[in-house]
């Protein structure tokens, strides 16, 4: 048979006190090292944000250069070299994505600042019209080169009759 004396429960019950005192310690520190680690985590999104509000604009002109530079040659790709036009659609593809990134992390900028608007009105939205479908694409490419092989004749024609009206023989120079 054991026998439990007062003395025993009383060394077992400081012994749970003082348990008791280092858990509430350890989670008090545990709560305050979250609490830091989540003011960090709050400084270095606003530091984000701030930059990419920053950079916006030289963003985006960079980003509208780039998808302008992808979608013509696509275009002249098409017409040129048929058989690389769907890694020129792809690169138009990767240009237009990039393109809305740009807006994408603005808005994310935004909404981590808790900012409604930029530049006193609602932050811009992508265009709408993003990628057309590559047969569209195609298609337009093509089309418009189509359209500027038939105005070829009346431009011939118009720069033979002003040769004409300023003297000359009409004869391509």
């Amino acid at each position: 048979m054991t026998v439990i004396t007062i003395e025993t429960v009383e060394k077992a019950q400081h012994a749970a006190q003082e348990a008791a005192v280092k858990a509430e310690s350890a989670v008090r520190a545990l709560a305050a090292a979250e609490a830091a680690a989540a003011a960090q985590r709050q400084e270095r999104f606003a530091v984000w944000a701030n930059e990419v509000i920053a950079a916006f604009d030289a963003d985006l002109a960079t980003a509208e250069a780039a998808l302008t530079k992808a979608r013509r040659h696509f275009e002249h790709t098409a017409v040129d070299k048929p058989g690389e036009a769907v890694s020129a659609y792809l690169l138009w593809a990767r240009a237009t994505a990039e393109h809305r990134l740009i807006y994408m992390k603005l808005q994310g900028a935004l909404g981590r600042l808790g900012q409604q608007h930029f530049r006193g009105s609602a932050p811009p939205s992508p265009p709408s019209r993003g990628l057309p479908p590559y047969s569209e694409a195609l298609t337009m490419a093509v089309g418009a080169e189509a359209s500027a092989i038939m105005e070829e004749p009346q431009t011939r024609l118009s720069e033979q009759l002003t040769r004409i009206a300023e003297g000359g023989d009409g004869d391509a120079a």
